[in-house]
């Protein structure tokens, strides 16, 4: 009798326990409410730059998004872990500010100078129509959400404006810079008769 007893408690454990779970997994589980949404414009301003955008990098970049297991009292739950690996294509312009650009002739020495700024990054851009989805694992109990999609955007951003600027990207902007600038001085300069210098 005492075994039926005990045998009736552990049962009786075990349903309030698979209860539980279920009541928290549907705690958890999102819902599925229809979005609208609405745009509003809250402002806008066009504004004049000086920007000379000279050299590009295109790539593709993969990348992959991890939810680790959720987690009650120490204890991973199953089926709670979310993994996302996916491809984005992107362009990187770099160049000059044009307004920092100084050039001056010494007529005597028969040289004309001109002064570059540093070159650097001028446009950083994710196209969001390219997405490509290699592998999905989401979990409906801790799914991706487009919040954490966009923290990984921002990451993969960084990660390819380190690639380019590692690859060369700035130095080929100084030197089309450089090209491009040598045309326009010629226009004003006879260069067989003046020598150019950059600095």
């Amino acid at each position: 009798m005492k075994k039926l007893t005990k045998l009736a408690v552990v049962v009786a454990l075990l349903a309030a326990s698979a209860a539980a779970g279920v009541l928290l997994c549907y705690r958890l589980m999102p819902r599925g409410e229809s979005v609208e949404a609405v745009s509003v414009s809250l402002g806008g301003a066009i504004n004049g730059i000086g920007e000379l955008a000279t050299a590009e990098y295109g790539y593709t970049m993969a990348q992959t998004a991890n939810k680790p297991h959720r987690e009650i009292m120490g204890f991973k739950i199953p089926l709670t872990s979310s993994k996302v690996v996916y491809s984005y294509d992107g362009l990187i312009k770099a160049g000059i500010d044009f307004a920092e650009i100084s050039v001056s002739a010494d007529e005597d020495a028969k040289t004309v100078t001109v002064s570059l700024p540093e070159p650097r990054i001028l446009s950083s851009e994710v196209d969001g129509d390219s997405l490509v989805v290699f592998d999905e694992q989401n979990s409906p109990f801790n799914a991706i959400t487009f919040e954490d999609m966009n923290l990984s955007v921002g990451e993969l951003k960084s990660a390819a404006e380190k690639d380019a600027v590692e690859g060369g990207l700035l130095d080929r902007a100084a030197a089309n810079a450089e090209k491009l600038l040598r045309t326009t001085v010629s226009g004003f300069f006879d260069l067989e008769e003046y020598t150019l210098e950059f600095k």
